[in-house]
């Protein structure tokens, strides 16, 4: 059984530990979400990164989304498709009820350098504001992944996204390509994830939100 039903962590003492590479995972209530997880037979709709090359600075969020979460920091504007959030301010987003999205934690546990640190914001200034693709799309170019062909990059989708930032990072191979990766891929549910570098994925862990200035039970 995932431990993700067992353990629970608020936000604000999560926050201190985030590192680069850190993943969160969603599961969601819109009929977009429930569609994914219903066709891949997971929990989960969506998936983003933790980015935090100064651990003394706030983390941040990359991912992608169709509708603009919050101002994209590298962009310096709001947008959709792919795009770099203060994590807080995405969470708060992501949290509410027009989202209705749930987060669960999974942390990299790796030997982090600057050259890593660098290949993901490379990885960041190559493909931010990549368009969002249609929900047809995301299970077309899925299919594909499945059969080792790489579709185009015009449009990319969350796991995708992903899956190409850390390949770039080198924690993932070139093969199977990015678009053969789903949300489900990076759950404890799918411990064949192939990861490089000696790198491994700590347990589920569902992450309680509450509004700064809450009380934290």
């Amino acid at each position: 059984m995932s431990s993700k039903r067992n353990e629970s962590i608020h936000y604000e003492h999560l926050e201190p530990r985030l590192r680069t590479g850190d993943l969160f995972l969603f599961s969601g209530a819109s009929h977009r979400s429930r569609l994914i997880e219903a066709a891949t037979h997971s929990e989960f709709s969506h998936i983003a990164m933790v980015v935090r090359p100064d651990p003394a600075a706030a983390p941040l969020l990359w991912h992608t989304d169709p509708r603009p979460v919050t101002e994209d920091v590298e962009a310096k504007h709001e947008h959709g498709g792919t795009q770099l959030n203060e994590l807080s301010a995405a969470m708060a987003t992501m949290t509410s009820p027009e989202y209705g999205d749930t987060p669960y934690v999974r942390q990299l546990i790796v030997e982090r350098t600057r050259e890593f640190e660098n290949a993901v914001l490379q990885a960041i200034s190559a493909i931010d504001e990549t368009p969002f693709p249609s929900l047809l799309k995301i299970v077309k170019e899925w299919v594909l992944g499945q059969l080792h062909l790489s579709t185009s990059g015009k449009r990319m989708y969350c796991a995708e996204v992903i899956a190409t930032t850390y390949q770039r990072m080198g924690l993932l191979p070139a093969e199977p390509p990015a678009n053969a990766y789903m949300p489900v891929t990076f759950s404890a549910k799918h411990a064949s994830l192939p990861l490089l570098r000696g790198a491994s994925l700590g347990p589920e862990i569902q992450v309680l939100w509450s509004q700064p200035g809450s009380e934290v039970r």
